[in-house]
């Protein structure tokens, strides 16, 4: 039987979502990871209106009816020395966030690994969820051309 130890975290993070229908295109057709793509402000009732480059969009904040979990993933293992060894995936989306949650120790552990008295390292695996997405913005509506007027001389 195969056991999947979950914690959440001391005080999980809320998380949001921007969620854009339709197509973003770079000119060099670079990755967008680490590029800014816009800056997102809120109204005086709320609307959230995103501008990139020159436009503009206008759109709306939807809670979820599931919210998602974000999950780092914890690996243990014991060394033949009795060591103890805590890697965190370094592909989980907070591991900058995990790596603190888990220098104070991760608590109890269920061991999934079969340990028959040799020198076998055990390995212990925990996920622990380090933030929570509730709330997503939605961006629907055709973006709106951002111009401006020219003073005449």
């Amino acid at each position: 039987m195969v056991q999947i130890v979950l914690r959440i975290a001391d005080d999980p993070v809320e998380w949001g979502l921007v969620e854009l229908q339709g197509k973003l295109e770079t000119k060099d057709e670079d990755e967008f990871e680490g590029m800014n793509i816009g800056d997102l402000h809120f109204d005086e009732r709320g609307t959230p209106l995103l501008v990139i480059g020159h436009h503009l969009l206008s759109g709306k904040v939807v809670k979820l009816e599931r919210p998602y979990a974000i999950m780092d993933k914890i690996v243990k293992r014991t060394g033949a020395d009795g060591e103890e060894v805590t890697m965190v995936d370094e592909d989980s989306p907070s591991a900058a966030a995990s790596t603190s949650l888990t220098e104070g120790g991760a608590g109890d552990l269920d061991d999934q690994s079969s340990s028959t008295g040799s020198s076998a390292p055990a390995t212990s695996t925990e996920y622990v969820i380090s933030a929570v997405i509730r709330k997503k913005v939605i961006f629907k509506i055709r973006p709106k051309p951002i111009v401006r007027k020219r003073v005449k001389k």
